[in-house]
């Protein structure tokens, strides 16, 4: 459920997208929705200005870059949401800079388009985009036997099954998201009898590892969604109290993950 207010006025005349000016900083970046379909952002980058640029992958995508137009030496990075560089082109004078990745994990990246050597100014034309190279799998949970059996999917057509036994019939999936931000979706699972809530860390559709976050006392407290409400590339917790008359009734709580802790 992201809400992007990214906004961005189209000039048919140039066939380009004309952003507010970008962010000189990473903590300024400027936000792009990206598109699977080309978009081309024009602006300039100086020995004083470099352009940052934000976006946010839902899932495991192909993603491609290019920096053309230009009339000095710019180079382009890509980097992760820690600021790390996942690959960069840095070409010699007015080359154009290309960054094609078949697979880019889900999560939160930036682009740093700055000068290169040899020039004091450099006007370019950036163009991106995303197309996600995902597929939806079905997860399935017997109450009765304990079998958890996820559908891994081709399309609509079924490719593999992984299957798994929690014999504890008080224990339910009661969400699925990237909570150690490596990709691969996790199971969030809560038993509403003792107040256990635990995740399964998944390899694509195998199980890798769980992990206990204690336990939540009261069975009015019940997860309402889970997201990744800041922004880390890590699926975050959301509870809300359900019950009525005391001091914690309608309360919502937001637990914020890291590595799925």
């Amino acid at each position: 459920m992201s809400v992007r207010n990214d906004t961005v006025i189209l000039l048919r005349t140039m066939k380009t997208f004309m952003l507010p000016e970008p962010g000189d900083t990473l903590s300024a970046a400027t936000s792009l929705n990206l598109k699977t379909t080309n978009q081309p952002f024009q602006d300039v980058v100086s020995l004083t200005d470099d352009d940052y640029y934000r976006f946010r992958l839902e899932g495991r995508s192909s993603f491609n870059l290019s920096l053309t137009g230009l009339d000095g030496n710019a180079d382009v990075q890509l980097l992760d949401h820690t600021g790390a560089v996942v690959q960069q082109s840095v070409n010699t004078g007015n080359l154009s800079e290309n960054i094609n990745l078949a697979s880019l994990d889900a999560g939160i990246y930036y682009l740093r388009v700055f000068l290169g050597s040899g020039s004091s100014s450099a006007n370019y034309t950036l163009g991106v985009q995303a197309q996600s190279s995902e597929q939806t799998n079905i997860v399935w949970r017997n109450y009765s036997s304990g079998q958890n059996e996820i559908w891994e999917m081709n399309g609509v057509s079924l490719d593999s099954v992984a299957s798994t036994t929690v014999s504890n019939q008080n224990f339910k999936i009661e969400g699925i998201g990237d909570f150690n931000g490596d990709g691969s979706s996790d199971l969030l699972w809560h038993n509403a009898s003792s107040g256990q809530v635990v995740i399964w860390l998944m390899n694509g559709i195998t199980y890798s590892t769980a992990i206990s976050l204690g336990t939540v006392s009261g069975a009015d407290w019940k997860i309402a969604a889970t997201d990744d409400f800041n922004g880390d590339g890590q699926s975050d917790i959301l509870w809300r109290n359900t019950s009525t008359g005391n001091s914690n009734s309608g309360r919502t709580v937001l637990w914020q993950m890291n590595g799925g802790r």
